[in-house]
């Protein structure tokens, strides 16, 4: 495995999804008066402050979040010198990272979720960025091992037996 620089392109995700992230967030405090609001069907802005991590799990541990947070910051940034195939899975997941951080930092260690569809609990651009991001990555890893190939010492997967 080759170590190099991180490929532009991945460098310009994670700040399009920091800054989309934060953008929309500014908005939406910014009209927050008109909340919540109907886009169209089950589609709604309605603000959430929340000081937990996905569906509000360890609420009130904000500032604690926000130093693991850190961390895996830290550590994406290192892991974006892997080969090419990670580096936008990690772009995409360091960009929401980032964007959800930022908020931490902003005062009470709570993230601003303002996008509620249906019954679903509340998220944001950097929520949906982690998730895309962490499926793009499994996707990633399995494409790559189905891809390897195989030891002919009798070593890797064999085929089922009949």
């Amino acid at each position: 495995m080759t170590l190099r620089r991180p490929p532009l392109v991945a460098v310009l995700v994670a700040l399009a999804i920091v800054i989309a992230d934060q953008a929309s967030k500014a908005i939406v405090l910014a009209f927050e008066e008109r909340l919540p609001y109907t886009v169209v069907g089950g589609l709604r802005i309605e603000l959430v402050r929340n000081t937990g991590v996905s569906f509000s799990l360890f609420t009130g541990s904000g500032f604690v979040i926000a130093g693991v947070a850190a961390v895996v910051i830290v550590v994406l940034v290192l892991f974006l010198v892997l080969p090419r195939p990670y580096s936008m899975p990690l772009a995409i997941l360091l960009g929401g990272s980032v964007g959800n951080l930022i908020d931490r930092l902003h005062g009470d260690g709570s993230v601003v979720d303002f996008i509620a569809v249906y019954w679903w609990p509340r998220w944001n651009i950097a929520d949906a960025a982690i998730v895309v991001g962490a499926c793009l990555m499994v996707l990633t890893v399995v494409r790559r091992a189905q891809s390897a190939p195989q030891a002919e010492d009798g070593g890797g997967r064999q085929p089922p037996e009949s």
